[in-house]
């Protein structure tokens, strides 16, 4: 999923805000998106389960994904 997401990532207009789903589970992914040009992440089934809360409080506290437009 990732190494898709940052391929299409050139291809996506500049103006669009560009979301990724799908399989995200991990902070480092997370960034990885970021760097790539995402604006956000879409989180599904990760929440359910046990880590769901902490991947909530990386992405809040992280400096690399948060920012100022970011709402909980």
């Amino acid at each position: 999923m990732l190494g898709h997401a940052s391929a299409i990532a050139p291809a996506l207009p500049p103006d669009a805000t560009c979301l990724a789903c799908g399989g995200i589970q991990r902070i480092d992914q997370v960034r990885a998106l970021r760097r790539a040009g995402y604006d956000g992440v879409v989180l599904g089934r990760v929440l359910a389960g046990p880590d769901g809360d902490a991947l909530l409080a990386q992405i809040a506290a992280d400096s690399e994904v948060a920012s100022d437009s970011a709402q909980t």
